[in-house]
């Protein structure tokens, strides 16, 4: 009969490499760029933010 033990390791050891995988993905992703003309403004969405119900 295999230890339960083996199972709880491969567990934790798949979870630990799991949650620092992540962290060295988001550690190493950069910030969005900034737009290099600015966006548009929503004329059309007005009336409608303004008209009652």
């Amino acid at each position: 009969m295999p230890s339960p033990y083996i199972g709880r390791a491969i567990a934790m050891v798949v979870i630990v490499g799991m949650v620092a995988w992540t962290a060295v993905r988001a550690l190493g992703t950069r910030p969005p760029e900034t737009p290099k003309i600015p966006f548009p403004a929503p004329a059309t969405d007005a009336p409608l933010a303004t008209a009652k119900r």
